[in-house]
């Protein structure tokens, strides 16, 4: 675990070589993104954040059809009484992070075993093990967060992930230099 700000993972992965693969199998789904500029840190693995923000948004984009839409957004939150949910999230600060779809959507019947192992709605051997929503899950919960996922069959998916956060900084902002310190006095 390290200080990590999820603004900077999730642009990383819109950056990625994994990233420009999923749009070229989609081109015609478009990923807008809305960054709160003051997004606190938090604590955790980066490599495993990636990993859980890649999946969201491989299937939002296996879930939309052409010229579909996927919403990435990122804001600081204050809980203030628990929030019922498919994942109830107890009071305090958090960043959360939303990835909407505007695709096929989840039955009701199969929402309560999306983040089961092995389950899939998948052909396998296509796109994928049956095993990213789990890693979702799993890593959602070792960052001591929650999620909560809405989705209307037809009208899309919204999956909606808590993380507490950390006041402390990340490696980034400690080591930024501030030219002041480095200005002759004359």
């Amino acid at each position: 675990m390290e200080v990590v700000n999820l603004n900077d993972i999730i642009i990383d992965y819109l950056k990625s070589p994994e990233y420009e693969k999923l749009k070229s199998f989609n081109p015609d789904v478009e990923v807008t993104t809305n960054y709160a500029l003051d997004l606190m840190n938090i604590s955790g693995s980066a490599v495993h954040l990636t990993k859980t923000i890649m999946n969201l948004i491989s299937n939002a984009s296996e879930a939309t059809t052409k010229g579909g839409a996927i919403f990435v957004n990122t804001q600081n939150q204050y809980i203030d009484r628990p929030v019922k949910g498919y994942d109830d999230v107890k009071e305090g600060d958090y960043v959360v992070v939303e990835i909407k779809d505007s695709g096929t959507g989840i039955s009701s019947e199969d929402l309560g075993k999306i983040f089961e192992p092995f389950y899939t709605k998948k052909k396998m051997g296509r796109s994928g093990t049956g095993l990213g929503m789990s890693v979702v899950w799993g890593t959602v919960k070792d960052h001591r967060g929650y999620i909560d996922v809405q989705s209307t069959e037809g009208k899309g998916s919204i999956f909606i992930l808590y993380f507490p956060v950390t006041r402390e900084k990340t490696i980034k902002e400690q080591t930024a230099i501030i030219l002041e310190e480095y200005k002759g006095r004359g």
